[in-house]
């Protein structure tokens, strides 16, 4: 950077000035997406402490130039996040899960486990009411959900962890089905996906920076028959060169992560909705996007046991967790309902997303039907029967959607059109 002496000499020269140093280092190769602006906010709010509290009207360039290059112009370097608590069941320690790996209290470092305590103290003497649900959780049952990241904003750090322990969390979810469904067996669940946690962060410098909300524990627990599949997807979110179909999966369940308990049944609806759409949908697919939706749907699922058991009736209600019971669905039962269950399934699927054009375009038609907890709970089952068969397909070679050339082994809607015949 160039040192100007000149003083500025106002406040829209000053403003022009800080400008061109934002958009310089946005643009530069070596911050580029490493430099959050809030890491350049931060550095705005401070500007006249560093600038040794100078008035505007007589800081040059040079000042803001140098204040700058000491508070953002370092060298990439990692920080560490723990997440927590979390209160856990089956797990390991040091297990690989998602973007992270789950750490119980004690091997954590010492001084984060300092800092946990002193957090805890001071939240669990808080003068406040408390309810049963939140007493205090004894240390040696805490666990921390660790997370690196490397980068050179401080804050970017920050988003890059948040977006970490979202992805982590959503993807977990959505193939457990944990949390998501108010019937049936349901004995883990997420009560929170958002930010009502605290978070412990250390750099390699030693400094350290938390954010405090509550102190309530998040409860997880290691799903019986799924180990494999949350393998399947620990291994997909942490690849760099994925697939585009497995860049599917992690968008869907980047989408999921976005459904908040809070929001309009009409809105989760759609999310999902759009969510499911994300695994099935190509840019060729343009016109008839609902039959186009349910055919691959239907012919991925439509021999599924899990949906035949619920679709003649085998089963009380979609929200059944866990595995199909053994003898329940056959073989044989399967090949001789194959055409009428695909035909049950595919006509769900035109249906919901019906509603699901009627709500997004926001079609007022006379009795159209509104949208219930039945069709929540139906796509919600969709979505997860959807992501786990995908799962299993990027083992298989299927890497990509559309076909991009006749006869394409590695395409999905190949693969569908093979199933047809």
């Amino acid at each position: 950077m160039e040192v100007v002496k000149q003083h500025l000499g106002g406040r829209r020269e000053y403003y022009a000035v800080l400008g061109e140093l934002y958009r310089a280092v946005l643009e530069s190769p070596d911050f580029k997406g490493k430099i959050s602006m809030l890491d350049l906010d931060d550095f705005f709010l401070d500007v006249r402490l560093h600038t040794r509290r100078r008035l505007i009207e007589n800081v040059t360039k040079g000042d803001l130039e140098r204040a700058l290059r000491k508070h953002l112009f370092h060298k990439e370097r990692w920080y560490d996040f723990y997440f927590g608590p979390l209160m856990t069941a089956g797990f390991p320690a040091g297990v690989e899960f998602g973007l992270g790996q789950l750490r119980p209290f004690a091997e954590l470092p010492p001084d984060v486990r300092r800092f946990v305590s002193a957090h805890h103290y001071k939240a669990q003497n808080r003068p406040r009411k408390r309810s049963a649900s939140a007493m205090e959780t004894p240390r040696s049952e805490d666990w921390f959900l660790h997370l690196r990241v490397s980068t050179v904003g401080r804050m970017d750090a920050v988003e890059k962890a948040q977006l970490g322990k979202r992805r982590t969390l959503a993807a977990y979810e959505l193939i457990t089905g944990a949390g998501e469904f108010t019937r049936g067996l349901v004995y883990w669940a997420f009560p929170a996906m958002d930010d009502d946690q605290c978070y412990m962060m250390c750099d390699e410098t030693g400094e350290s920076k938390h954010f405090e909300v509550t102190d309530l524990p998040t409860f997880i627990a290691r799903v019986p028959g799924v180990e494999e599949i949350a393998d399947d997807m620990t291994r997909i979110v942490r690849k760099n060169n994925a697939s585009e179909l497995e860049t599917r999966i992690v968008a869907c369940a980047d989408i999921f992560g976005m459904i908040e308990g809070s929001a309009p049944l009409n809105v989760r609806f759609l999310l999902k909705m759009i969510a499911l759409e994300s695994l099935f949908l190509s840019e060729d697919d343009r016109d008839n996007l609902g039959w186009k939706l349910a055919e691959k749907v239907t012919y991925l699922l439509g021999d599924s046991k899990y949906w035949m058991a619920f679709a003649f009736g085998l089963l009380p209600h979609m929200g059944f967790l866990g595995n199909v019971p053994e003898g329940m669905v056959t073989d044989d039962f399967v090949k001789e309902n194959r055409s009428e269950s695909r035909v049950r399934l595919n006509r769900e699927v035109v249906r919901l997303y019906r509603k699901r054009s009627s709500f997004a375009h926001q079609q007022v038609r006379r009795r159209a039907e509104p949208i219930n907890d039945y069709d929540y709970e139906m796509v919600s089952w969709l979505l997860r029967l959807s992501a786990i068969a995908m799962l299993a397909l990027t083992k298989k070679g299927i890497t990509h959607l559309r076909r991009t050339e006749p006869s394409d082994p590695s395409s999905f809607d190949g693969l569908i059109e093979k199933l047809k015949y």
